[in-house]
């Protein structure tokens, strides 16, 4: 939130304007005319065209324009509006050190502007500033010169002729119409103070400056052919696998990944020999594939070569000894050869190796029911529905479950007989209960999790699942100790110690939580998990360079989600970089269009960006998502008020406080929106109100200061601006507003050191305060030495 700094503390004293101020508006109108047909406007634009950026720029010679840097340093491509109309620029060169740089437009017919150096300046000269702000087209407004600081390499100007968001690049002009320098930056902090370069570095960047750099090529993103594989493998769709495969391996002939998918497809379609041939060239380029190794098996038993396809499944075996497709595999082969004793020994072994397998405690249940033993096959079963089996055969022999046998009393007490033991067992209880914590059944979760810790005390897959059931159900200390648990049981386990940065976050125990964020981060440089959880941490931190990188590391190494993409895009927001933010926003508004939190990321992106109008745009899809969403009322109130729709501005803002009478930003700005409709009664009200929730609010204080002031209540008006004195000794608007305060209480002994301080540290804001005060019929001003 910006604050209004008190250059309109007086609305009811200065009624109308002074003569003289006719005679000034003539002097800017004069000054505009002669200076403004070699002043244009800069519009720049993305590699798809879209619109960017907009600022000004000065002739500075024959086709040359100079502007800000930041103006156009992003851009694809750069447009200038000049008085002859719309023509092509390119970005020449730039000031080292300085946000300067220097445009060319061939066919630009407009007189270059004479130039004032900075050593010939006095403080307090007029000056007139002509731009474009806010995109409305070409003004002027008139100022004086506040302060002329020596710098390197070339001098800094302050000056008080009002700038706007799309004022960067523009002219600062002298009575003469000599440029002076460029505009610059708007000091937030100051009275209408606003940064100039100094026109004496132009001639130096219109002879040498440091060439432009050149434009990075965006790589064309890499086609996801494994993600489209594995979606037309789960579809069954074996034609277009296969077609996809071969366009892969054309780009990628060294992969042996492609020529698996190829394989597997021709198996699937029954074309054995082709697909031997080709999973045995994919063998060839890389020998350590286990998935080819296992696919190869499956055709070589098709083929009638049972040895080789045993061998080929035991290298798959060497290659990955947890993996449990291959005696999934074998358990297939035996069922079908009429040996289901053998089957069933293959299938308990890849169910121990991959509980979590629906198709595989499916395949058990058959196997066991073809044995006759109909307890263990219907536990099996059982446990497949759990873990999200659709298949039709299951529900069936699960429904009769009461009349059949009295071995499971209830699905969320289950017991899985096997001939491995409590570890086994307990394995298929964690099981369970995740599966339930992820449909959200916690109760049960957690029973089945603790009957897991219960038969096996040792294991930290199961210590890790009970901390995360109570993560979800906020017990966040419970949590912390069963992740440090987990931890202490298997110091190799990655997911406690993510676990254990997530609980200790919630707890507010940031530095421990940053301790194991980044401890996971130099274990696991490739876990997501790791580098989102330290990316959050960091965000919550406000540490945004380190919060940035670890989203770009998760973006590379996962799809990231758009709750994850608006995360990124509040970081870079915090870190200034608002162009990348957008993108990043953009990209998951796109992902997801109905997430009412990328909305208000956008709207405050916007609004920093100075497009209130787009601002609001968000604000209002929000509130159609969301109607009662406080945030977007009170943010929807605020651009109203910076577009001066006042009324609509104060309903919005009382909405807002209404829904949540708790949210001191929505009764800041419903105090800032009644002041500026000069409702000075009501806007004391909210901003008072707003002190209370939040005494530190330093613009709420200065906003209040002003309406007593407004209201001649003088001596209110001084108790809250010394307590911001008290914070902060040379703020330039407090002593102004304490200044003024002392006047109208008649007080000239008090108001005369105040006056002399804020005339130290602004002389032009003391000349404003002083000819204030005089105008309004403060007697004592005119003591108060100029």
């Amino acid at each position: 939130m910006k604050l209004i700094f008190p250059t309109t503390f007086m609305l009811i004293i200065v009624n109308a304007a002074p003569a003289w101020a006719i005679d000034l508006a003539d002097e800017a109108q004069r000054i505009f005319t002669k200076v403004s047909t070699s002043v244009v406007t800069i519009k720049t634009y993305d590699a798809k065209g879209n619109p960017e950026a907009q600022g000004s720029g000065v002739v500075v010679g024959v086709g040359l324009i100079a502007s800000n840097c930041h103006v156009i340093e992003e851009a694809t491509s750069i447009r200038v509006i000049a008085a002859q109309g719309e023509m092509a620029a390119e970005w020449l060169r730039k000031s080292p050190g300085l946000d300067l740089c220097l445009l060319k437009a061939e066919g630009l017919q407009a007189t270059p502007l004479p130039l004032r150096l900075s050593h010939s300046l006095k403080v307090g000269e007029p000056t007139y500033a002509v731009g474009n702000p806010l995109g409305f087209g070409l003004a002027v407004s008139k100022g004086l010169i506040a302060v002329v600081r020596q710098a390197e390499p070339y001098p800094l100007i302050l000056a008080t002729a009002a700038q706007s968001p799309g004022s960067s690049g523009g002219g600062l002009f002298d009575a003469e119409g000599r440029l002076i320098g460029i505009t610059t930056a708007v000091m937030g902090a100051g009275q209408n103070v606003n940064l100039i370069l100094a026109a004496d570095g132009l001639n130096a960047l219109i002879t040498k400056g440091t060439p432009r750099p050149p434009i990075p090529l965006i790589p064309v993103p890499e086609r996801r052919w494994l993600d489209e594989a594995e979606v037309m493998q789960r579809s069954g769709n074996w034609p277009a696998l296969e077609k996809l495969a071969l366009d892969w391996s054309q780009l990628q002939p060294l992969s042996a990944r492609p020529l698996v998918s190829m394989g597997m497809a021709q198996y699937e379609l029954k074309r054995y020999v082709e697909a031997e041939t080709t999973l045995r060239k994919s063998i060839a380029l890389d020998e350590h594939h286990a998935f080819a190794w296992i696919n190869l098996a499956s055709v070589l038993e098709n083929l009638g070569q049972s040895e080789e396809a045993e061998r080929a499944l035991q290298q798959a075996e060497r290659l990955v000894p947890s993996y449990a497709e291959p005696s999934r595999r074998r358990a297939e082969w035996y069922k079908k050869q009429g040996k289901p004793a053998a089957a069933l020994l293959q299938i308990k072994e890849a169910i121990r190796k991959d509980p979590g397998r629906s198709f595989m405690w499916e395949i058990r249940g058959k196997i066991e029911d073809s044995l006759g033993h109909k307890d263990e096959a219907l536990h099996a079963f059982a446990i497949a529905l759990r873990l999200g089996s659709a298949d039709a055969e299951v529900q069936r022999r699960l429904a009769k479950l009461p009349v059949q046998s009295d071995a499971v009393n209830g699905a969320a007490q289950l017991t899985v007989m096997t001939d491995a033991g409590n570890k086994d067992e307990s394995r298929a209880q964690l099981v369970v209960g995740l599966y339930d914590m992820q449909l959200g059944r916690l109760a049960q979760a957690e029973d089945a999790i603790r009957k897991a810790i219960s038969l096996a005390p040792d294991s930290s897959e199961a210590w890790n699942g009970l901390g995360s059931v109570f993560l979800k159900t906020m017990r966040y200390a419970e949590a912390e100790d069963a992740y440090t648990k987990a931890m202490t049981l298997d110091v190799n386990n990655l997911e406690p110690l993510i676990n254990r940065a997530i609980a200790r976050r919630a707890r507010n125990k940031m530095d421990l939580a940053l301790d194991d964020a980044t401890r996971a981060i130099t274990l696991f440089p490739q876990s997501e998990g790791a580098w989102k959880g330290y990316a959050l941490i960091n965000l919550d931190l406000r540490d945004y360079a380190r919060a940035n990188s670890g989203f770009a590391k998760m973006d590379g190494l996962t799809k990231m989600d758009a709750d994850y993409l608006v995360s990124w895009g509040e970081s870079l927001v915090g870190a200034g970089q608002l162009d990348a933010a957008q993108k990043v926003l953009q990209k998951a508004e796109a992902i997801d269009p109905k997430l009412a939190r990328t909305f208000l990321s956008m709207a405050k992106l916007l609004g920093r960006k100075g497009d209130i109008e787009g601002a609001l745009k968000y604000e209002n899809r929000v509130l159609e998502l969301e109607p009662t969403n406080v945030h977007a009322w009170s943010g929807k109130g605020y651009a109203l008020m910076k577009l001066n729709k006042l009324p609509e501005a104060i309903e919005a803002l009382e909405t807002a406080v209404r829904l949540d009478p708790e949210l001191n930003n929505a009764w800041i700005n419903l105090g800032e929106a009644q002041m500026r409709k000069q409702n000075f009664g009501r806007a004391i009200q909210a901003l008072e109100k707003a002190i209370g929730l939040a005494p530190a609010a330093m613009d709420a204080r200065l906003y209040l200061a002003q309406s007593y002031l407004s209201v001649r209540l003088p001596l209110k008006s001084r108790e809250q601006a010394q307590k911001l004195l008290d914070k902060q000794p040379d703020f330039v608007p407090a002593l102004s507003l304490m200044t003024t305060a002392y006047l109208m209480e008649g007080n000239d002994t008090a108001a005369s050191p105040v006056y002399s301080k804020l005339k130290t540290l602004s002389p032009a804001a003391a000349r404003s305060v002083r000819d204030r005060a005089i105008a309004g019929g403060l007697a004592g001003a005119k003591n108060l030495l100029e």
